[in-house]
C-alpha cells in the first residue's frame, strides 16, 4: 500500500525541521516529462516529473515555454501545501472565536492559526516524507504505466430488450432448450455492437489522464477495462500492457494493484466513517511499514491523515448512512468513497466521476490532492469528470475525448482545444475547456467556424478519423513504440515493482496472492466488521433477542415427556415426517447430503440411546379399572412389548426411525464434511463468479402501442426541428401564482447523543417569482437541510423561526403545491419514464385539469430533458435499468410535471449529468421562473455560463450559517463587490462560484481575510436590508393576496377514489412487470406441494398414514414462511416509494396499503391452486366435493392470511430486515401451539386457555384434519399390530369386550384367539378426537380463519396510517 506507507513516513517524522526547499530542488532537477501546470486559478505551479521515462510528449502548458523557475516553482509549491493541508476545522472554529478581537490583534491571530495548523498537518511532509527512511526499511516504489492498442470491447445491444411480464417467467421456465442454450452460451442474445472500438495510447506513472465524453459515450467502459475488469462484456480485443505484463497476467497476479472507483457511493450505513475506513486498512495494511511502525499506530495515523486531507475529521464516529438512513451528507460520503480508493495504495487508479455532490471548491481540492499523489507516488490515474472547471482540467496531463464509442483525442490538456478549433470547431472562449471538447462531440451543441460546416467532422467516425490523420496521432504512436522499447531496458523497475508488491503482503500471505492479507486476517476482519454491523444496528440487535428468548421460554415451557425434538417443519427428509424406510425409494439418497437430517438422527441416537420410556396408563392396551395385570397389557408406543411397560430407548429409535446408535459418529462426521464442502464452495465460487457489477447496464423497454408510437414519432419530431433550426421548444406555461416565501430566524437542532446540534443557524431569506434562487456552500453546509426544512420534509428534530408563504404559516395545501426534486432518485422501478411522469401530473396537478393536458405536458418536459430515447424505457434499479443521469433526469421531470403552484425546489439536479444537460436543464428553470415559478435550487460545481442564468444566491457555509444572501449580478459584479468591501477581491478571470467558495474556505484552503464570513454577514447592512425587503414582502403580499386567499385548502389534488384508481393500477402493473416475483412464489408452491405429494404417494388406510395425512395438512401451514420471505421486501420497497411521493401529497396511505393488498389477490388464487392440486390429489385425498371444496377454500384463505400477515408485519416494523426477524417468532408460535406439534390436552393450561385458541393454525389444522379423516375406516398393517396374550381361558374377544364398551378405540384382528393382535383405531375419528377436534366445528373453524384476514387487514391499515419511519 504505496500512498500510505509514505503517508506514515511524513507522519512518523511530524514535527521534525523538515528542509521543504531541499525537497523541491531535489524533484525539480530531475528529468521531466511533463512540466510544470497551471493547479490554481492564481497559475500557482507544481511539476509532474517521471524520471527515466522518455520526454517524447509534448510539453504542457504552452504558457511555460521558457523554462521553469526553480524559486518560483518552490514557492508556489510552498503555497499550494499551505493551501491542500489547509486550516483545519478545529483552526477555523478557533478563528471564529477570534475573529471579535481589536484590530491589534487581528494580524496575530492570521499568521498563529495558519503557522499551527501547518505544524499539526503539512501536506509536504506528509506526502513527501523522508526517502531515506524508505531506504532504511527497504521499501520500494511501485510504478506501472498502462499502454493499450487497437482496444475494443463489444456487449450486447442494438435490439430492444421489451419488458418482461409474468406469462413471460412461464415461456422461460418452460423453455429448456433456449434456457441451457444461454447458459452454455450460445443461441439467441440479441446484436453484437462495438461499446468501444480502436482505442489505442499510454499513460505513463506519475500522469493524469482526463476522460471526457457525453453520458453513454462510454467513458465507464474505457475506465473499467483500463482497469483491467471485464466482467459483464462479450469480447475484450486488443493489447493491454500493465508494465510488462498483459491483461491476463496482471489480473491473476497483481489484481489489487488496478482498482475502479464507481461513480455512485456503496457503503455499509450503519457503520461510521472511521470503522469503514479502519477496515478498508484491515485488509490493505501493508507488511513492511516504515519506522517498524505497529499495525495499530500505522491504521489510526493514516484514517488522521485521510480525515484531514478531506476536510472531514468531525465524521470520524458518524454513520455513514444511506439514501434511508440519516449519516453523513452525499458531498461527505463521496470524499469517504475517495479516501478508501486512497488506501488501496494501487498503481492503476481509474476514478468515475468522482466529484459528483463534491461543491467546486471541495472539487478542486481532490483534483489537487490526486495531482500530488500522482506526482509523489507515480501512480497512473485516469479520471472521468462532468462539468470539470478550468482550474480542475488544468491538473491533468492528457485528456481523451470519447464520442459514441470512438477515441476522437488523446493529447496533451494544453493542445486539445486547440486541435479542435483547428478542425473547424467555433471558438467559445467564454466556455471552459473541458465543456467545450466535450460540447464539440454533442450534435445539439457544437457549432462550426463560417465556412466549414460541409467539412469539419460530424460525427464519432468523422472525428475519429480525424484524430487517426492528425500530427497527435503520429506523436501517439512514436511515443507508444518508444515506450515498448523502454519495457526491455527497465526491468530492474519492474523487478522492484514485484518486490514492493511481494513485500506490502501481511505475514502468512501467499506469493501468489491477489491479497495484501492472508485469508485468516480477511476472515477476522470481516467478522469484526459483521459484528459492529449488527451491533450497531440496535434495534434489530434488540428485535432479534427478544425473539430468540422468547422461543426458548416457550419451548421451555412446553416441552413433551416423550419427544425432545421439535417437529422439522421445512424438510421432509429429515426423517420425522416421514421415517427414511418408509420414504419414497427414488428420494432415499437425500438422507446422507441433509444435514438436517443427519443432525436430527445423531440428536435422536445421542438422547434415546441413554434412556428408558415408562408407558403411563393412556398408552397401555387394554386399560381401565378391570385391566391391571402388566402381564396381559402391551405399550402401544412405537419399540413396546407385551407384558412391559418399559421401552429402551434403542427400542423406540430402531422401531420408529430404523436408527441404530452405532451410526452416530458417522452421520457426525458426514455434517462435519457437508459444511466443509459448502464452506469450500462458498469461498471457490464467491472467488470465481462475479456477479451483477461490470459490462454495460442492460435498458428494458415496453412494447409501443398505437399512442405511444405516434407520441414517440412527434417527439423525434420536435427533437430534429430543435437539432436543425437550433430553436427552443415552445412550451405555453401558463403560472398563475405569485406567492412568495419568506424564512426568517430559521434554526433547525436534531438530537444527538450529547444533547442537541444545530445544522441550521439563523437563516433570512425569500424566494419570489419571477426570480431563480441558487442555495450554494461547502459539502454538509446544510444545503439539503434547508431545503427539507423549507419544504416541509422533515420530521425529526425541532424548527425554529418563521417559513411563510404570503406573510402566514403554510397550510396544508402547502405540500400539495410544491415539488421538490431530491438529490436521491427514488422510483418505481417497474415504471416507464413516461408513465412515471403521467403518474405524477394526473396525481398532482389540479383534478379539473382535463388528461390531454396533462399528458401534453408531461411530452413537453420529456422533450425539454431530452429524453425522447427513454421515454418507453423502464426505469429499473442501478444495476439493471436506466444510467445514473437518467435517473437524475427523471426525478427532475416527475416533479415538473407535478407543474406546482407555489415552488419548486431542486436539491443539485444537475449532479452526475454532463455540461449541456446542466445548461439545459438550467435554461428551462430560467424559462419556468421567468413564467412567474418560484425556484429555489441548490447547485454544485457551476461554470460561468450557468451561474450567470441565477438572480439570487443564498451562500452558506459549515455550520448552517449564512454568507450571503442578495442578488448577484451581471457578470456577478453585486456579489463579487461584497466581497471586495469585506476584503476579498475575485481575479478577473476566476470564476466566481467557484471562487467564492475558496474565499469562505469551503475546501481545505483557508478562507480570505482574518474574520469569519458568518459573522461578517450578521453584522452586514446586506443582512439589514434582507429583514426589510422580508418585512416589505409579508404586508404587500397580505394585502394582495388576503383578498384572493382561500379558505379551504385542499391537503391532496385529487379525490379520494381517483387516487385509489390510479394507484392500483399502477401497483397492479408493477406485480404484473415484477415475474420473478409472482413466478418464484409460484414455483415455490408447487414444487412444495408436488415433493410433498410424491414423498407421500396415495396413502393407503393403515394406521401410518393417518399421521401421515396429519403431516401432508401440516404442509400448508409451511405456506407463510414462503410468502412472508416475499411478501416483506416487497411492501418494504413499495413503502420507500410512498414516503416520497405521500411527502409531495400525491396520495394518501389508504390508496397505497389498499392497492398492494388487491394486486396480491390474482396471484394468491393462482399460487392456492397451484398447492392444492398436488398436494391433495396425489397422496390421495378424499375426493367428494364437498371435502375437496371445503380444503381448497382452507388453503385459499391461508394464503390470503398469510399475504396480509406478512404486509402487517411489515407495516408495523421499520424496514423487511426488522421484520424478517419477527417471522420465526411468530411461525413458530403458530405452529408449536395449534394442537399438532403438542396435543391440545398436553399443551399447559395457561398456553392452552388463550393462545391455543387464538392460534390461526388451530382453525387451519382442525378444519382441514375432521374433514379428511371424518369416516375414513382404518386397516392396519402387520407391522402396525400391537401383540399381547389375552389372560388364561380367555379369548380377545372377551377380554378385550369391558374396553370396547367403555369407549376404547380400535379392533382386535381376530376375537377367537388369545393372541391378541390389536389396533389401534378402526375409522379416522378415532384418530382426531384426543386431539381436541370435532367435524362439527368444521365451518367455524373457516370462519375463523377468514376473520384472521381481517384482523390483520386492521392493523395492517393503523399500521400504515400511523407508524411513519421515514425518520428525516
Amino acid at each position: 500500500m504505496q500512498a500510505a506507507e509514505e503517508f506514515m513516513n511524513g507522519a512518523h517524522q511530524h514535527g521534525v525541521n523538515h528542509d521543504s526547499t531541499k525537497v523541491a530542488e531535489e524533484d525539480f532537477h530531475r528529468p521531466l516529462s511533463t512540466t510544470s501546470s497551471s493547479l490554481t486559478p492564481d497559475n500557482e505551479k507544481t511539476v509532474s516529473n517521471t524520471p527515466n521515462y522518455a520526454p517524447t510528449r509534448p510539453a504542457r502548458p504552452a504558457r511555460m515555454e521558457t523554462g521553469v523557475s526553480v524559486k518560483q516553482a518552490e514557492a508556489d509549491f510552498a503555497q499550494l501545501s499551505r493551501e491542500l493541508s489547509g486550516i483545519s476545522q478545529n483552526s477555523a472554529r478557533l478563528e471564529r472565536s477570534r475573529s471579535g478581537r481589536s484590530a491589534n490583534s487581528k494580524e496575530m491571530d492570521v499568521e498563529k492559526v495558519e503557522t499551527r495548523a501547518s505544524q499539526r498537518f503539512n501536506l509536504e511532509e506528509t506526502l513527501r516524507g523522508n526517502r531515506d527512511m524508505d531506504m532504511e526499511v527497504g521499501i520500494r516504489t511501485k510504478r506501472i504505466g498502462v499502454l493499450w492498442e487497437d482496444l475494443k470491447v463489444c456487449g450486447i445491444g442494438g435490439v430492444r430488450n421489451f419488458v418482461k411480464t409474468f406469462p413471460d417467467s412461464f415461456v422461460s421456465f418452460f423453455n429448456f432448450p433456449g434456457t441451457i442454450m444461454s447458459m452454455l452460451g450460445v443461441g439467441k442474445k440479441g446484436k453484437e455492437f462495438d461499446i468501444l472500438k480502436g482505442f489505442r495510447g499510454i499513460a505513463r506513472p506519475g500522469e493524469m489522464i482526463l476522460v471526457l465524453g457525453k453520458p453513454s459515450s462510454g467513458c465507464t467502459t474505457f475506465l473499467k477495462v483500463i482497469s483491467n475488469q471485464r466482467f459483464g462484456y462479450t469480447r475484450v480485443e486488443g493489447d493491454v500492457l500493465y508494465g510488462p505484463y498483459d491483461a491476463q497476467t496482471f489480473a491473476k497476479r497483481y489484481r489489487g494493484e488496478a482498482v475502479y472507483n464507481q461513480e455512485d457511493d456503496v457503503h455499509h450505513p450503519s457503520l461510521t466513517v472511521g470503522q469503514t475506513l479502519g477496515f478498508a486498512l484491515d485488509t490493505k495494511t501493508p507488511g513492511k511499514r516504515p519506522g517498524g511502525m505497529s499495525k495499530k499506530d500505522f491504521k489510526q495515523r493514516v484514517i488522521d491523515l485521510l480525515l484531514k486531507m478531506f476536510n472531514i475529521e468531525h465524521t470520524l464516529n458518524t454513520v455513514v448512512g444511506n439514501q434511508f438512513m440519516r449519516g453523513i451528507s452525499g458531498g461527505e460520503r463521496k470524499r469517504v468513497s475517495i479516501a478508501e480508493m486512497m488506501i488501496t495504495g494501487s498503481c492503476v487508479c481509474a476514478w468515475d466521476n468522482s466529484t459528483r455532490g463534491l461543491d467546486a471548491s471541495t472539487a478542486l481540492d481532490y483534483a489537487k490532492s490526486l495531482r500530488i499523489m500522482t506526482n509523489i507516488y507515480k501512480t497512473t490515474t485516469f479520471v472521468s469528470l462532468y462539468q470539470a472547471s478550468e482550474s480542475i482540467y488544468s491538473q491533468f496531463d492528457s485528456v481523451m475525448v470519447i464520442d459514441a464509442g470512438r477515441q476522437v483525442f488523446y493529447g496533451p490538456t494544453n493542445e486539445a482545444r486547440e486541435y479542435f478549433e483547428g478542425l473547424g470547431f467555433k471558438e467559445k472562449p467564454r466556455q471552459t475547456t473541458p465543456d467545450y471538447l466535450t460540447g464539440c462531440t454533442d450534435p445539439f451543441e457544437r457549432q462550426y467556424k463560417p465556412g466549414m460546416e460541409a467539412h469539419a467532422p460530424h460525427d464519432s467516425e468523422s472525428l475519429a478519423q480525424a484524430f487517426t490523420d492528425s500530427i497527435f496521432a503520429k506523436r501517439l504512436s512514436d511515443d507508444m513504440t518508444a515506450y515498448r522499447n523502454q519495457l526491455e531496458t527497465e526491468r530492474e523497475v519492474y523487478r522492484d515493482f514485484e518486490i514492493a508488491n511481494y513485500e506490502a503482503k501481511r505475514k502468512h500471505t501467499p506469493k501468489s496472492s491477489v491479497y495484501s492479507a492472508p485469508f485468516h486476517i480477511q476472515i477476522w476482519s470481516l467478522m469484526q466488521r459483521q459484528f459492529l454491523i449488527k451491533w450497531q444496528d440496535k434495534f434489530s440487535l434488540v428485535v432479534s433477542w427478544i425473539t430468540s428468548m422468547t422461543i426458548a421460554i416457550l419451548l421451555a415451557t412446553v416441552a413433551l415427556k416423550s419427544a425432545v425434538v421439535i417437529i422439522t417443519l421445512f424438510v421432509l427428509t429429515s426423517g420425522y415426517l416421514i421415517q427414511y424406510t418408509k420414504e419414497q425409494v427414488w428420494l432415499r439418497w437425500i438422507f446422507y447430503i441433509n444435514a438436517l437430517g443427519l443432525g436430527f438422527s445423531t440428536l435422536m441416537m445421542n438422547e434415546f440411546q441413554r434412556i428408558s420410556l415408562t408407558c403411563i396408563d393412556t398408552n397401555l392396551v387394554p386399560t381401565g379399572s378391570s385391566y391391571t395385570d402388566i402381564r396381559y397389557q402391551a405399550c402401544t408406543l412405537a419399540g413396546g412389548t407385551a407384558g412391559s411397560n418399559i421401552i429402551p430407548g434403542y427400542a423406540y429409535l430402531s422401531d420408529t426411525f430404523q436408527y441404530d446408535p452405532g451410526q452416530l459418529w458417522r452421520n457426525w462426521g458426514i455434517i462435519v464434511i457437508l459444511i466443509a464442502l459448502f464452506l469450500f464452495l462458498n469461498v471457490v465460487l464467491g472467488e470465481k463468479i462475479t456477479w451483477g457489477a461490470g459490462g454495460r447496464t442492460v435498458t428494458f423497454y415496453a412494447k409501443e402501442n398505437k399512442e405511444r408510437m405516434e407520441l414517440n414519432q412527434e417527439l423525434m419530431k420536435k427533437r430534429a426541428s430543435r437539432r436543425n433550426e437550433g430553436g427552443e421548444e415552445g412550451s405555453e406555461l401558463n403560472i398563475t401564482s405569485k406567492a412568495v416565501l419568506t424564512w426568517e430566524n430559521l434554526t433547525y437542532d436534531v438530537p444527538v447523543p450529547s444533547g442537541q446540534l444545530r445544522l441550521l443557524k439563523d437563516v433570512f431569506g425569500f424566494v419570489r417569482p419571477g426570480q431563480l434562487t441558487a442555495l450554494m456552500g461547502a459539502s454538509g453546509a446544510g444545503k439539503t437541510t434547508l431545503l427539507d426544512v423549507l419544504a416541509a420534509r422533515k420530521n425529526v428534530g425541532v424548527i425554529g423561526g418563521d417559513v411563510l408563504v404570503d406573510g402566514i404559516a403554510p397550510g396544508t395545501a402547502f405540500q400539495r403545491g410544491t415539488s421538490y426534486a431530491e438529490q436521491l432518485d427514488v422510483h418505481e422501478s417497474t415504471q416507464t419514464v413516461r408513465e412515471a411522469l403521467r403518474f405524477s401530473a394526473t396525481l398532482r396537478q389540479p383534478y379539473e385539469v382535463s388528461k390531454e393536458e396533462k399528458y401534453g405536458y408531461v411530452e413537453e418536459v420529456i422533450s425539454l430533458l431530452e429524453m425522447e430515447d427513454i421515454a418507453d424505457a423502464i426505469i429499473g434499479d442501478p444495476d439493471s435499468g436506466l444510467a445514473v443521469e437518467q435517473r437524475k433526469r427523471v426525478t427532475i421531470g416527475v416533479e415538473l410535471a407535478a407543474k406546482p403552484e407555489l415552488l419548486l425546489f431542486l436539491d443539485e439536479p444537475t449532479s452526475g449529468l454532463d455540461s449541456q444537460s446542466a445548461f439545459n436543464i438550467v435554461r428551462f428553470l430560467r424559462k419556468l421562473s421567468a413564467a412567474g415559478q418560484c425556484i429555489l435550487c441548490t447547485i454544485h460545481q457551476p461554470n460561468s455560463a450557468l451561474f450567470e442564468n441565477f438572480d439570487r444566491l443564498l451562500l452558506l457555509q459549515k455550520g448552517g450559517e449564512t454568507v450571503y444572501f442578495g442578488e448577484i449580478g451581471k457578470d456577478a459584479q453585486v456579489l463579487l463587490d461584497y466581497f471586495r468591501r469585506n476584503g476579498a477581491d475575485c481575479p478577473s478571470d476566476a470564476n466566481p462560484a467557484e471562487w467564492m467558495l475558496d474565499a469562505i474556505g469551503a475546501g481545505n484552503a483557508p478562507r480570505i481575510g482574518d474574520r469569519d464570513w458568518g459573522e461578517i454577514w450578521r453584522s452586514s447592512s446586506e443582512l439589514a436590508n434582507t429583514k426589510d425587503a422580508i418585512i416589505a414582502i409579508k404586508e404587500q403580499r397580505i394585502k394582495v393576496a388576503g383578498a384572493h386567499r382561500k379558505t379551504e385548502e385542499k391537503e391532496y389534488a385529487t379525490p379520494l377514489w381517483h387516487q385509489i384508481k390510479v394507484v392500483q393500477n399502477r401497483t397492479h402493473l408493477a406485480f404484473w412487470r415484477s415475474p420473478n416475483y409472482g413466478f418464484t412464489r409460484l414455483f415455490n408452491h408447487v414444487a412444495l406441494s408436488l415433493i410433498t405429494g410424491f414423498m407421500y404417494f396415495q396413502l393407503d388406510n393403515s394406521r401410518s398414514s393417518l399421521q401421515y395425512r396429519i403431516f401432508v395438512i401440516f404442509q400448508a401451514t409451511v405456506l407463510p414462511a414462503l410468502i412472508l420471505a416475499q411478501v416483506e421486501p416487497k411492501y418494504d420497497l413499495s413503502r420507500l416509494i410512498f414516503y416520497r411521493e405521500s411527502a409531495a401529497k400525491a396520495y394518501k396511505q389508504l390508496p397505497f396499503t389498499l392497492g398492494l393488498v388487491l394486486a396480491e389477490m390474482p396471484y394468491s388464487l393462482i399460487c392456492a391452486i397451484g398447492f392444492f392440486l398436488p398436494l391433495y390429489y396425489i397422496p390421495g385425498f378424499q375426493r367428494a366435493s364437498n371435502r375437496a371444496g371445503y380444503q381448497f377454500l382452507m388453503i385459499l384463505i391461508t394464503e390470503l392470511f398469510a399475504v396480509t400477515l406478512g404486509q402487517m408485519i411489515s407495516a408495523l416494523t421499520p424496514s423487511s430486515f426488522i421484520a424478517m426477524l419477527m417471522n420465526p417468532f411468530v411461525i413458530i408460535i403458530f405452529a408449536l401451539f395449534c394442537g399438532v406439534t403438542i396435543p391440545q390436552p398436553q399443551i399447559p393450561k395457561f398456553w392452552r386457555a388463550w393462545l391455543y385458541q387464538l392460534d390461526p393454525w388451530t382453525r387451519l389444522i382442525g378444519g382441514m384434519v375432521v374433514t379428511e379423516l371424518e369416516g375414513r375406516p382404518v386397516v392396519c398393517q402387520p407391522g402396525e399390530f400391537n401383540t399381547f396374550n389375552a389372560p388364561p381361558g380367555q379369548t380377545c374377544g372377551a377380554y378385550m369386550h369391558n374396553f370396547f364398551a367403555a369407549g376404547g378405540a380400535g379392533y382386535i384382528l381376530d376375537n377367537a384367539t388369545s393372541a391378541c393382535q390389536y389396533c389401534a383405531y378402526s375409522i379416522g375419528n378415532q384418530f382426531y378426537e384426543p386431539l381436541g377436534f370435532d367435524f362439527a366445528n368444521r365451518w367455524r373453524d373457516l370462519g375463523i380463519l377468514a376473520a384472521f384476514i381481517g384482523s390483520n387487514l386492521v392493523f395492517l391499515f393503523l399500521g400504515s396510517r400511523f407508524l411513519n419511519f421515514n425518520r428525516r
